[in-house]
C-alpha cells in the first residue's frame, strides 16, 4: 500500500523503463498573472519587477521565488549592452562583460539567458505578425533583434542560448561559457550584416 511520486521538470531525462512503469500526470505551469501577484504580495516587489520575474520563470514558482530573493536584476539594459559589444566585435569588452556576468549568481545568470531566449522568441513571433502583450522596451528590443539577425540567425542563437542554460545548470565555468556565447553571437551578427 505504498505510492511513489516521481517528480521531474524534464521527462526526457528519465529512463524509458521507468516511464513505462508509471502513470504520467502532466501538471501545467502556473499562470504568469498568479505568479506576479504572489511575488508582489510575498516579497513586496513593485508591479514591473514582479511582472518581469513571472515572465522569466515560465510558470515555475520555485524559480520565481529564488529570483525574487536575488538582489540584482539582469534585464533589457544588460541584453542591449551585450548585443552592442558583440555587434561591434570588441574582444576586450566581451571578456569584461563575461567576467561581470560570471560574478552574478547562477540564478541571475540563468534568468538572463532565459530572458534573452524569450526576447528571441518574441522577435520571431513579431516578424510573423503575432504580437504579444509586452513592455515598450521589450517590443523595441525584439524589433532590434529582427533587424540585427535574420530568421536563421535568431533560431541558431536561440539554440546556443538554450544549450548555455543547460550548461549553467550543470555548473559550467561561467566566464568561459559567456565568452564563448559572446563570440558565437558576434559571428552570427557578422553573417547577418
Amino acid at each position: 500500500n505504498t505510492i511513489f511520486l516521481l517528480v521531474t521538470e524534464n521527462k526526457d531525462l528519465i529512463l524509458n523503463t521507468v516511464i513505462s512503469r508509471t502513470q504520467t500526470i502532466h501538471i501545467p505551469p502556473i499562470s504568469r498573472t498568479s505568479i506576479a501577484n504572489q511575488i508582489k504580495l510575498q516579497f513586496q516587489k513593485d508591479e514591473k519587477k514582479s511582472q518581469w520575474i513571472s515572465d522569466i520563470c515560465e510558470g515555475n514558482f520555485r524559480k520565481a521565488r529564488l529570483l525574487a530573493l536575488e538582489e540584482g536584476q539582469l534585464n533589457d539594459s544588460v541584453l542591449k549592452e551585450w548585443l552592442n559589444i558583440c555587434y561591434k566585435s570588441r574582444p576586450s569588452k566581451m571578456v569584461e562583460w563575461s567576467e561581470s556576468m560570471a560574478k552574478e549568481s547562477r540564478m541571475n545568470q540563468m534568468a538572463f539567458l532565459n530572458y534573452s531566449n524569450q526576447m528571441l522568441r518574441h522577435a520571431i513571433l513579431n516578424k510573423y505578425g503575432e504580437t504579444m502583450k509586452r513592455s515598450e522596451s521589450d517590443i523595441k528590443l525584439s524589433e532590434s533583434l529582427i533587424n540585427l539577425l535574420n530568421f536563421n540567425g535568431l533560431e541558431k542563437l536561440s539554440k546556443i542560448i538554450s544549450s548555455a542554460t543547460t550548461h549553467i545548470e550543470r555548473n559550467a565555468n561561467p566566464k568561459i561559457l559567456f565568452l564563448n556565447l559572446s563570440i558565437d553571437l558576434s559571428k552570427l551578427l557578422k553573417k547577418s550584416a
